[in-house]
């Protein structure tokens, strides 16, 4: 039986059909398992990157968070876009470190870092679970994801 027909089946015993969210950064055309080709990857990693620094088991002081604003300012993505790599990309695969009692205070390995992301928008049911658990993921950073996402505002301005 297929992933699809599966997940249909499922969905039919609870009488419900499964629905997906997918972030509109994404390209819907793809289908519900999505891929970025190496392009995409290369766009995105600095990103991904920077925005996993919120998430170390340190405290970030303002010039760190100026940096990370800069960073992203610096791409292409618009704001929104930005936002969904942070909330559906990021944030699933990094948020347990603030929580454990011995986390990544350096950054995290850019190579498991990538690979955990792309491996993640492999799988259909977990953009929804990431949907319903975001303010879980989120609490512990978001003061400073607000604060970045003003200097972003700001730099952006700036140019």
């Amino acid at each position: 039986m297929s992933k699809n027909r599966f997940l249909r089946w499922i969905g039919s015993l609870f009488g419900r059909k499964k629905t997906y969210y997918v972030p509109k950064s994404l390209d819907k055309e793809k289908g519900i398992g999505l891929s970025l080709n190496d392009k995409e990857i290369a766009e995105r990693q600095p990103l991904w990157e920077a925005i996993s620094e919120l998430w170390r088991d340190t405290e970030l002081k303002e010039y760190d968070l100026k940096y990370i604003a800069k960073v992203l300012a610096q791409s292409r993505f618009s704001s929104a876009e930005i936002e969904e790599i942070f909330l559906f990309e990021v944030a699933p695969v990094v948020h347990r470190n603030r929580r454990i009692a011995a986390g990544v205070s350096d950054n995290f390995d850019p190579v498991w870092l990538r690979r955990t992301i792309l491996h993640n928008m492999q799988k259909p049911h977990f953009r929804t679970v990431i949907h319903n658990r975001k303010g879980y993921m989120t609490e512990l950073v978001l003061e400073d994801w607000n604060k970045i996402k003003q200097y972003i505002d700001q730099w952006r301005n700036e140019i």
